[in-house]
């Protein structure tokens, strides 16, 4: 079935500075309605009936299947504090994967195969909508699910595709939403990202982005 997004979620993208037919053609981020889908996605019986319309964001590792998807829903449930949880994830997920857009795909696909490739400049981020804006406007970049989306669950190392990545000599910025100025949280995560970087070989800094959903 051909993909497409609907209006109000390429007027979302649109306002998250993401082209939505590259978004599209590119990396399959779509609209899901179908509620037998949604809950296939996320490996839930009954979720989507109370979610509407998902906005999509395949992740692709190394092929042209996605592992997983994650959805950001029209209407989003609220969680047991009463929050809405923008952005669902599929049921059963053990240890985190990284949201690589197609150009960086493309990019680490390139450098595995030559002997001279110089490392190119990778910037990790929260999210997946920053991570592909960022990609859209010519930045390699990976998109964490959450702050602590490098990690392998109950591990203090990387997760085993980020230590695929070639990571000695690479310039990396993490480039984390505007709390990690004030939530302790978030700043000792982009600390310990850095440290797990840096111990690897990379050349890390970190910077600050302006607070978005």
């Amino acid at each position: 079935m051909l993909k497409e997004l609907l209006e109000c979620h390429k007027r979302e993208l649109l306002e998250s500075a993401i082209d939505p037919e590259r978004a599209l053609a590119e990396d399959g981020v779509h609209t899901e309605t179908d509620k037998r889908t949604i809950n296939r996605i996320l490996g839930h019986e009954r979720v989507a009936s109370r979610l509407g319309a998902c906005l999509v964001f395949p992740y692709f590792v190394d092929s042209e299947e996605p592992v997983l998807s994650r959805l950001k829903p029209l209407t989003p449930r609220k969680n047991t504090g009463g929050d809405p949880v923008k952005y669902e994830s599929p049921r059963g997920a053990r240890d985190p994967v990284a949201y690589l857009p197609r150009a960086t795909r493309e990019m680490l696909k390139a450098e595995r195969g030559s002997t001279d490739a110089i490392p190119s400049e990778i910037v990790f981020t929260e999210g997946e909508k920053k991570a592909r804006s960022l990609s859209q406007h010519g930045i390699y970049s990976i998109g964490l699910s959450g702050v602590w989306g490098f990690r392998r669950s109950g591990r203090h190392e990387l997760t085993s595709e980020l230590q695929a990545i070639a990571w000695r000599g690479r310039r990396v910025v993490i480039l984390f939403d505007s709390d990690i100025s004030t939530n302790p949280k978030v700043d000792d995560a982009a600390r310990r990202l850095a440290q797990e970087l840096r111990q690897v070989g990379a050349k890390v800094s970190m910077l600050r982005l302006a607070d978005s959903d």
